[in-house]
């Protein structure tokens, strides 16, 4: 298995025994560590030399910034562009392309030396670099984009995130949870074959259409807005919509048998994802545990969807497609679709969550995010009513008191 590549960088003068003890402390855990080695240059680098460096960089799966008080040494002087600067601008142009991921640090002391200097200018003269560094952090943080993220001009930038630090115990803490180093070994084999059966299981559930994955969120919404909110009454279809829905269905039925729970159960049963709590030394569920449950569950369900239904038999499916005019709107008994549209919502569902899940085993989000589920049930009337059948735990709970 190749190992993982982080390539750290740093503005910190008195860098080299962190750096040191960095560097073997992620290589005891498995990780191959890339060091920039042009942070004490006064001058500039050798041009060469420094796009070899990039070229580096480019293979690696991390990058970790440190900002100090110090600016290092120039890319470009005539510009203010220093190597660390550079390089970090690199590395974030890599993690927009979804290449690597960052990890940005800056020192306590240096951080509130920033924020001073934003009210007082006059401290550049103790500290020459100030100005930079203060920039530096401003570009790191995204502070422009955040602004006008924050005045409903634009999206929140990703990757932006600043952990504060003042000694090595501070990096560590942040290094467990974004590299994972408190999973032992077991529990990566666990991920990592978990990891795999979901992309397998992706490659059944997602549609390619002109070299590209389709739609599905997009496609199952426009089926959806159209049916009718009484289950009784007819619903009118873009008939290319109609015909799509019921050519993916007969298409993949196949594939659909083929996606694998394996993996995912071994993970629930080995508990992995439960959570210690010490207020009462128990075990409980955390958020991904209670999604892989729920994804398994859903699972089951959608391979179970058309067993024993003659509606969703292939015969009957292809004589409803082809009787579908090929454009313009038609006009259809709600009952010849709806089972149908609640397919294509479970199937939705099903690949939202394997999304959510992945983005978080493979590092794309630092805490794990709920997706948002669409109800399965179209008819507003009927959810309603399913509603009020339901039990809650709080009525269990009031139960169980009497």
């Amino acid at each position: 298995m190749l190992k993982p590549k982080i390539f750290i960088s740093s503005t910190i003068y008195d860098f080299s025994d962190l750096r040191s003890a960095l560097k073997y402390w992620l290589e005891s855990f498995g990780f191959s560590v890339m060091l920039s080695e042009f942070n004490d240059f006064d001058k500039e680098i050798d041009e060469n030399t420094f796009h070899a460096c990039l070229e580096t960089l480019a293979t690696c799966d991390y990058y970790i910034l440190f900002i100090g008080n110090r600016k290092g040494g120039y890319y470009d002087k005539s510009n203010n562009i220093s190597i660390t600067q550079r390089e970090y601008r690199e590395a974030y142009e890599l993690f927009q392309r979804g290449k690597l991921r960052l990890i940005n640090f800056v020192r306590n002391e240096t951080l509130i030396l920033a924020e001073k200097y934003a009210n007082n200018k006059n401290l550049s003269s103790d500290h020459p670099d100030l100005p930079f560094i203060s920039k530096f952090i401003d570009e790191v943080s995204r502070k422009n984009e955040l602004e006008l993220a924050t005045d409903g001009k634009g999206n929140y930038p990703k990757g932006n995130w600043l952990h504060k630090f003042s000694n090595f115990e501070e990096i560590a803490r942040v290094f467990n949870i974004s590299l994972k180093l408190n999973t032992n070994i077991s529990e990566k084999i666990l991920i990592t074959n978990l990891i795999s059966e979901l992309n397998e299981n992706l490659k059944q559930i997602l549609i390619k259409t002109d070299n590209n994955i389709f739609d599905l969120n997009n496609f199952v919404n426009n089926i959806r807005k159209n049916v009718a909110p009484n289950i009784n009454e007819p619903s009118k279809y873009n008939s290319i919509d109609l015909r799509n829905l019921y050519f993916f269905f007969i298409t993949k039925q196949t594939d659909f048998k083929k996606i694998s729970t394996d993996q995912l159960t071994n993970c629930l049963v080995q508990g992995i994802f439960l959570k210690f709590d010490p207020a009462d030394t128990s075990l409980k569920t955390s958020k991904i545990q209670n999604s892989l449950q729920n994804l398994k569950n859903q699972i089951e369900r959608l391979q179970g969807f058309e067993k024993g239904n003659p509606l969703l038999s292939t015969e009957s499916l292809f004589s409803n497609m082809i009787s579908i005019k090929t454009k313009g709107e038609v006009i259809t008994n709600n009952l010849d679709v709806t089972l149908l549209v609640m397919f294509f919502t479970l199937l939705l569902n099903i690949s939202n969550m394997m999304k959510s899940i992945l983005r978080f085993l493979k590092n794309y989000d630092e805490i794990y995010v709920d997706p948002i589920l669409i109800e399965e049930n179209p008819f507003i009337h009927e959810i309603e009513k399913i509603k009020k059948e339901t039990i809650q735990n709080s009525e269990i709970e009031k139960w169980l008191t009497k």
